[in-house]
C-alpha cells in the first residue's frame, strides 16, 4: 500500500486487491492488514515447527540406518 500512495499517487488512494477495494489512507486498511499478517505469520510458524519436527525425524532414521550398515559391514578392508 506504501507503494501505492509513493508511485501511483496519480490513481489516487483506492486500489483493488482480491476483488476488495482498499483505501491506502485509512486506518481501518491498515489494521487489517496488520492483522492478515499477523495471522500469517502465526499460521507460519505452526507450519515451521511441524515440518521442523518431521525433518528431525527423518534425519534421525536416516542416522540410524547408516549407522546400522556401517555396523553391519565390519572391517573387512
Amino acid at each position: 500500500m506504501t507503494y501505492h500512495l509513493q508511485l501511483n499517487a496519480a490513481l489516487g488512494p483506492e486500489m483493488n486487491s482480491l476483488g476488495a477495494v482498499l483505501d491506502a489512507r485509512s486506518t481501518s486498511t491498515w489494521i487489517a492488514t496488520g492483522l492478515v499478517f499477523a495471522v500469517e505469520i502465526g499460521l507460519f510458524e505452526v507450519c515451521r515447527r511441524n515440518f521442523a519436527k518431521r525433518w528431525s525425524a527423518t534425519q534421525e532414521a536416516i542416522e540410524r540406518v547408516m549407522q546400522l550398515g556401517v555396523a553391519g559391514k565390519g572391517r573387512s578392508a
